[in-house]
């Protein structure tokens, strides 16, 4: 059975530092990605209103994302009074679970007929 050619003479500190290089640059694309996307958004937006939008964090308002995660992050944590704690805490999670197990999905291919065991 063939595997990925990187991991073919088995795992260094070389292989490790490729995975996480591929990784974090992956990550800086998305996180990029969803930056340019909330800015293009929120200026579509003002534009349909007849309103400015962001235009005063940063040039052209690009920094307007970034001010609104450092607000969320600072922002007071708020909970009801009479609610389940244990149960508020862990809705998120339960919510956000289903969406990243489908990305774990390993699609399966080749021939499993006339003796063959599905290898691709």
């Amino acid at each position: 059975m063939t595997g990925d050619p990187l991991f073919a003479d088995g795992v260094d500190l070389v292989v490790v530092a490729l995975v996480v290089i591929k990784a974090l640059v992956a990550f800086t694309i998305v996180v990029v990605g969803v930056i340019f996307m909330i800015w293009f958004e929120r200026k579509v937006l003002a534009d349909m209103q007849n309103r400015i939008g962001p235009n005063r964090a940063g040039k052209w308002g690009m920094l307007q994302t970034l001010a609104d995660g450092v607000k969320l992050i600072f922002k007071e944590d708020l909970s009801p009074d009479r609610s389940d704690r244990l149960v508020f805490r862990l809705a998120p999670y339960l919510s956000v679970a289903p969406a990243f197990l489908i990305f774990t999905i390993v699609p399966i291919g080749g021939s499993f007929t006339g003796g063959n065991d599905g290898r691709v």
